[in-house]
């Protein structure tokens, strides 16, 4: 919840920052004469350009200064070139695929530990990163400390690169022939650079530009001259950069790295390229609309006329146009690895390319689309999730969404290009027929695709009458829990796998799978089980949440990667150490001499009850209720189908029920359990205890070894101090919730039972939102259906 506050707070601040400073320059860029700016850049000298790029790089390559410096103090066996490699990587990538889990360290950690470094060791090399260079003594152990030469050496290698960096912004002014100033244009850049780094927006994307701008503006410096430093330094020093990263990560590992990567390092790394591909067909789309929107270059314009007509040309101009908004709508397929999104994007990139021949020459874009389709060809198998099927009542509110943005960047392209509101109109009123039905074609392709390419969200199937029957022959194969019984309210859905000899029940709940206790079937099968759950998960991009889960499993869900947080206790009476004797059975021994005089009659009812012994049942589950629903998922429900599977233990008073409770089998020989228990209104002083005194001397009767009382929420959760935060404020839930709920009372009542508490936890993905979850765990419970 904080996290998300302060990103709120953080976007809010951009927002701001950029809304003043456009108020700044707004003035200033309606003189801007944007094609000219476009023109001087593309007829720049081809020299010019090839010194640019280098230097870009050149720039871009002193931050890897960084890691060299520090892998060489504490002699690391890295090539150079790998450690150049690492650290451009985790420079370049980490604004836009930042690791989820902080406290395992960034990407940088991950790429060390992929090449064979221990993790102590890449742990501190990330750590570092974010230090005072001279404040880490105490923080670090002695084969970390840096000495006076490695700082000095830090301290240069960033003074070099921002000097450097300076002077690449410098070389601009001076190969485009602007005049200026060294000193006033380094300070600008220097303020800039501080401002746009303490503002937290990645790459100082905007914020840079902006005081850039206002500050050289107010020196005298022509706004066209600035607009056409600014672009052409964006590009060199961040754009290309990013690309060229982008490239790295979509080809993924490589052969000699995968042996070095375990598990969780090729999860990130395939991450990172399936990001990467999505950025790339997103910088294609946006790249694809751009190049439709500026004028063409005269020499290749007039080559085109030359085979296609006007008409034809400005036909495959709007079509280039729509094609960059389908890979704009493609690039989120791409990201949510929608199976469908491949094969299209392919075609679109391809057709895309194309396009931007026949409409101009633009030979680049051509080669730089045909890239990118060649890097993603052979990543297939990485998009597996299914799409959604086409409902036309979406597809049409999608139409309607894309045709207005569409429309609305036309007008403010015009206007912002020609100044004119009568113009804007009357660039509109030409469009041609042909022209019109191309634009609606491609806003009606982009409404579908919209569609599509969200994902599938499976029908899933709650069982039926025959599933149950398969479930009660399933059990007699394979031994149940302590959550098995509950299967049986058909309100949870059945994971068979590993040919049908491990179940898992869970039930969907907006975007979580929430499971039922541990899987049920052969134990040697239950990690390969969870594992083909998480994937069955996140198939349809939803989360796998496993709810009361035992002690004992806890390894098998941490090698599937999760995370646990304490729920509570379970109060479990051992019935071959259980007494009323001698002074701890004191309390029970009084209602038991209750029983034996009469007061308190208990009886075990075998099922199925008569109609009119399950009417009187009901009336006092109502009583009970007292106009709440009844909850669901973890507890029982007062169902007459569900309540005839098991014996029922009923409390009278001179005849009269005055309370009752159900048996909860475990499917195995050795324990019983307490599932549904509900009493009248002010029940006679006992009648509870007696219950319990009833149904656990009938299950000593039948022999079992073990009877479960049932849970006490977030007993015995925090106590130890290196207990986790969530688990600490669970525990002050406990000790001052009992207002909301009797924590503290209900195991005290349990107590008294003198049971041994075995804990129960809840299991979740390591990059779950875990508030987010509890609160959908607990509307679930409580019988909301909010469940979209």
């Amino acid at each position: 919840m904080f996290k998300n506050k302060f990103n709120l707070v953080k976007y809010g601040i951009w927002l701001i920052l950029f809304c003043i400073g456009f108020l700044f320059i707004y003035k200033p860029l309606t003189s801007v004469h944007l094609s000219l700016v476009l023109d001087t850049l593309r007829h720049a000298p081809f020299l010019h350009m090839c010194l640019l790029f280098i230097g870009g790089l050149m720039v871009v390559s002193l931050t890897t200064l960084y890691d060299l410096i520090v892998c060489h103090a504490f002699k690391l066996n890295l090539k150079d070139l790998d450690i150049f490699k690492i650290s451009w990587i985790a420079s370049a990538a980490i604004n836009f695929a930042e690791y989820d889990d902080r406290r395992k360290g960034s990407l940088r950690y991950h790429l060390y530990c992929s090449e064979g470094v221990d993790s102590q060791k890449a742990l501190f090399l990330d750590s570092l990163k974010n230090m005072l260079l001279f404040n880490t003594d105490g923080a670090l152990p002695i084969t970390f400390r840096l000495n006076f030469l490695t700082r000095a050496k830090l301290m240069f290698s960033v003074t070099l690169r921002w000097t450097i960096t300076g002077l690449f912004f410098c070389l601009i002014f001076k190969l485009f022939e602007v005049p200026f100033d060294l000193l006033q244009v380094l300070l600008v850049f220097g303020f800039s650079i501080f401002i746009s780094t303490i503002s937290l927006v990645p790459y100082g994307l905007g914020i840079f530009e902006l005081v850039s701008f206002i500050l050289l503006h107010a020196l005298g410096y022509s706004p066209d001259d600035l607009v056409l430093v600014l672009i052409t330094f964006r590009i060199f020093y961040s754009l290309i950069p990013w690309i060229l990263t982008l490239f790295i990560l979509a080809l993924g590992p490589s052969e000699n790295q995968k042996s070095k990567l375990n598990k969780g390092q090729k999860q990130l790394v395939n991450l990172l390229s399936v990001k990467s591909f999505a950025s790339l067909i997103f910088f294609s789309g946006i790249l694809l609309i751009i190049s439709a929107s500026l004028p063409e270059e005269t020499m290749r314009l007039s080559l085109i006329h030359q085979v296609f007509s006007f008409e034809s040309v400005n036909a495959f101009r709007i079509s280039t146009m729509g094609a960059g908004l389908i890979l704009l709508i493609l690039s989120k397929g791409i990201w949510d690895k929608v199976s469908f999104s491949y094969s299209i994007t392919l075609f679109t990139l391809v057709t895309g390319s194309l396009l931007a021949l026949l409409k101009g020459l633009n030979i680049e874009v051509a080669c730089l689309l045909i890239l990118i389709a060649f890097l993603l060809a052979p990543a297939k198998q990485v998009f597996y999730r299914k799409g959604s099927t086409l409902q036309w009542k979406k597809v049409s509110f999608y139409f309607v969404c894309t045709t207005t943005i569409s429309l609305l960047y036309v007008l403010i392209y015009n206007y912002f290009t020609q100044f004119n509101p009568s113009l804007v109109f009357k660039s509109i009123s030409t469009f041609h027929i042909v022209d019109t039905v191309i634009f609606l074609l491609f806003m009606l392709v982009s409404a579908c695709l919209l569609n599509a390419l969200s994902i599938k969200r499976t029908d899933f199937i709650y069982p039926t009458d025959e599933d149950l029957e398969e479930l009660k022959s399933f059990l007699t194969q394979y031994e149940g829990n302590a959550m098995t019984h509950l299967l049986f309210l058909k309100d949870k859905c059945f994971f068979y796998t590993l040919d049908k000899q491990v179940l898992i029940a869970y039930r969907p709940y907006k975007d979580k799978l929430m499971v039922l206790g541990d899987p049920i079937g052969n134990p040697k099968l239950f990690k390969e089980a969870i594992n083909n759950f998480r994937q069955f998960a996140d198939q349809y991009d939803m989360i796998p949440i496993f709810y009361e889960i035992t002690e004992d499993k806890l390894p098998i869900y941490h090698e599937n990667g999760f995370k646990f947080l304490k729920l509570g206790e379970e109060a479990v009476v051992d019935l071959k150490e259980f007494t009323l004797a001698g002074k701890k059975g004191a309390p029970l021994r009084t209602i038991k001499n209750k029983m034996n005089r009469g007061e308190l009659t208990f009886e075990l009812l075998n099922t199925p009850l008569e109609p009119e012994l399950m009417t009187k049942l009901h009336h006092i589950s109502e009583l009970w209720l007292d106009g709440r629903s009844e909850k669901e998922f973890s507890l029982g429900a007062f169902d007459e189908d569900y309540i005839n599977l098991a014996p029922v233990g009923i409390i009278k008073v001179e005849d009269e029920i005055v309370g009752f409770a159900t048996i909860m089998p475990m499917y195995n020989k050795h324990t019983i359990s307490l599932d549904l228990m509900r009493l009248i209104p002010n029940p006679p002083n006992g009648a509870m205890d007696a219950l319990f005194i009833g149904l656990i001397e009938w299950a000593i009767s039948e022999q079992y070894d073990y009877f479960i009382l049932g849970k006490a929420p977030l007993s015995n959760v925090g106590m130890n101090q290196f207990s986790t935060t969530k688990e600490k404020v669970a525990k002050y839930i406990y000790h001052y919730g009992n207002k909301i709920y009797s924590f503290k009372g209900l195991r005290k009542y349990k107590e008294k039972f003198y049971p041994e508490w075995k804990s129960s936890y809840l299991a979740y993905p390591k990059d779950t939102h875990l508030p987010s979850a509890l609160i959908q765990l607990t509307k679930m419970i409580s019988g909301s259906k909010d469940d979209k």
